[in-house]
C-alpha cells in the first residue's frame, strides 16, 4: 500500500531563471519581483494548482537584499493531487 502512495507522489526539480524578473523593474524591487516571478513560473508548469512557496525559498531569495537576488535558483516542486497544491522547496545539493 505504501509503495503505491510513493509512486503517486512525484517531485519535480526545476531551475528557475530569476534574472528575467529583473527586466523593466527598478533595482530596489528585484527580490520582490523575483518571488512573484517564481510563483508565476511554477503556475505555468503546474496548471490548476495553488502554489505555496516554503519560507526557506523566500529567505534564500531575500538573503542578499532587495537589489541583488540570485540569477537562478534550483527548486523542488511537490504537487499534492488531493489538495491541488504545489509546494516549492529548495533543492538539496549534495
Amino acid at each position: 500500500m505504501r509503495d503505491k502512495k510513493r509512486e503517486k507522489t512525484r517531485e519535480v526539480e526545476l531551475t528557475v531563471p530569476l534574472k528575467i524578473a529583473r527586466r523593466k523593474k527598478p533595482s530596489w524591487k528585484w527580490s520582490e519581483k523575483a518571488v512573484k516571478f517564481l510563483r508565476e513560473f511554477i503556475t505555468k508548469n503546474f496548471k490548476g494548482y495553488e502554489v505555496k512557496i516554503a519560507p526557506e525559498v523566500s529567505n534564500y531569495i531575500w538573503s542578499r537584499g532587495n537589489e541583488n537576488p540570485p540569477r537562478k535558483i534550483k527548486v523542488t516542486v511537490i504537487p499534492d493531487e488531493e489538495d491541488k497544491t504545489a509546494l516549492v522547496k529548495l533543492t538539496e545539493s549534495d
